[in-house]
Order: C-alpha cells, then sequence, then structure tokens
C-alpha cells in the first residue's frame, strides 16, 4: 500500500505539477496560497504548517515569533481554547460612521480552536484539537528542516481588506496606504531575521486587491524600496467579489505569479 502511494505521488509530481527548482512554502496569511496556488499547481506537496491559518493580524510578525520560539505551544490540545476571534465577535461589531468601514466577517459568533500563546491566529480549518495534535507535530518537525534547505521560496500574501495590529474598523478606503507599509515592513524585517541563519531563503510577498483595481493606482502611495535580492513584492487582484466567485480568478492569479517568479 505504501510503495502504490508513493508511486502515486511520483507520478503527479512528475506529470501533473509545474515545474520550480525551488520548494514553494506558504506562510499564509490565509489559506489562498495553499487553494489558489499550491494545491492547484503542485498537488503532490504536503500541507505544511501555515497552509491553512488564518494569520492576517499578525501576519509575518506573528510568524517570525512563532519561529523564535522554536514553534512551542502547537503540538499538544491543552494548547489550543475553543472561542471566538474578534474576527468573528458580534459583539465587538461596531457601530461605524459614513466614512468607516467594518472588517468583521458576515457569519458572526463562530468558534474555532485558537492557539493560547498566539491568540491572534485561527485553526479556521480544524474543528477537532485531535487532528491538530496528530497531524502538527509532524509538520513542525518537517518545517524546522525547510528553514535549512537551499532552495525554499517562502510565499505571503496580505489583503486588503483584513485587518493589521487588530483594527477592525478601517476608513472607507480600508487604510489601504498604512496597510501596504505595513506589509512591505513587515517583509523586509522578515526576509532579514530569515536570511540572517539561511541566506538562501526567498521570499515573494503579495497584495491582494480588489478584481477590479487599476493597477496604475498604486503609484500614488509612497512604497518602499528595497534592495533585498531575495525579496519580491508584487499584486494580486481578484479581491472584493463573493467567495465563490474568486476560485476562477485566484487561480489565474496565483498562476500568474508563479509563472513570473517561480517557475524553472
Amino acid at each position: 500500500m505504501k510503495i502504490k502511494k508513493v508511486l502515486k505521488n511520483l507520478y503527479i509530481q512528475f506529470f501533473k505539477s509545474m515545474k520550480t527548482k525551488y520548494k514553494i512554502v506558504s506562510l499564509g496569511g490565509g489559506c489562498d496560497i495553499k487553494l489558489f496556488m499550491i494545491n492547484p499547481l503542485l498537488p503532490h506537496y504536503k500541507t505544511e504548517f501555515f497552509d491553512w491559518l488564518w494569520n492576517f493580524d499578525g501576519g509575518l510578525v506573528t510568524v517570525k515569533k512563532i519561529i523564535e520560539d522554536d514553534f512551542s505551544w502547537f503540538s499538544e490540545a491543552e494548547d489550543y481554547y475553543w472561542g471566538l476571534h474578534p474576527k468573528f465577535e458580534s459583539k465587538l461589531k461596531l457601530d461605524n460612521s459614513s466614512n468607516k468601514v467594518s472588517l468583521k466577517f458576515d457569519e458572526k459568533d463562530t468558534y474555532y480552536n485558537i492557539p493560547i500563546k498566539y491568540p491572534e491566529v485561527i485553526f479556521m480549518h480544524y474543528p477537532d484539537t485531535e487532528e491538530i495534535s496528530n497531524t502538527y507535530p509532524e509538520r513542525i518537525k518537517r518545517f524546522k528542516k525547510l528553514l535549512k534547505r537551499r532552495n525554499v521560496f517562502f510565499v505571503y500574501y496580505r489583503q486588503f481588506d483584513e485587518p493589521i495590529n487588530s483594527e477592525y474598523s478601517n476608513n472607507k478606503d480600508y487604510d489601504l496606504e498604512k496597510k501596504l507599509k505595513f506589509w512591505q515592513n513587515e517583509s523586509i524585517e522578515f526576509i532579514k531575521y530569515i536570511n540572517s541563519f539561511n541566506p538562501n531563503i526567498k521570499l515573494l510577498s503579495l497584495f491582494a486587491l480588489p478584481i477590479d483595481f487599476k493597477i496604475e493606482n498604486i503609484s500614488k502611495f509612497n512604497l518602499l524600496e528595497d534592495s533585498n535580492k531575495n525579496l519580491f513584492f508584487d499584486f494580486l487582484f481578484y479581491k472584493n467579489i463573493p467567495a465563490e466567485d474568486q476560485i476562477a480568478p485566484g487561480k489565474e492569479e496565483m498562476r500568474r505569479m508563479f509563472n513570473k517568479h517561480l517557475k524553472s
């Protein structure tokens, strides 16, 4: 049975997957990298630590903390509590003025498993802590090995309508300039940290915008410039439409990024 599984995986790898010299690894902040890039283009990949986590709040700042803490407090069922995250808590629904927009999710008062040490993170796709304790110790071991490899290319994204630093009310433009600067700074600081112990790792950091956003409008924001040869910034355009309608354009945009930055 195990031999059949190995042979099947090799067949998928060589005949069904896109070709790349890199080991592509998602860092979140949500599941779109896994859903729209890795699953369709690299279907032989195993699930990694950050693939299915909601981590827009802290983003790469939280990823860095988790790595620095050696992935402590994620392996046991006791490391989690079943609770409400501010993203889904109706009592925190803000009475916004006309020039504000709420970042609350439509499905209010939805409970999830949340790490006690990292309450800004949500294990949205894991309602059972037994599944977490059965799978995450192995994912932690695998991720630690990835941090030592020479060909790792991390991919991360942030999106315009998610919070930063637990700010769940934005100006009507979603505080876009503030978020773009946060996104660039978190990316710059993260790759500096990672390259301090592995100078070969690269990071593709993406920012997801509405599907009808005009790329020329980016120029009005004073974006930072960084000369790090291992850091690449780019933009995706498939948001601000119903979730079920994002699948096709999301895959198309992720394939565009793959072909541009990651393809052999």
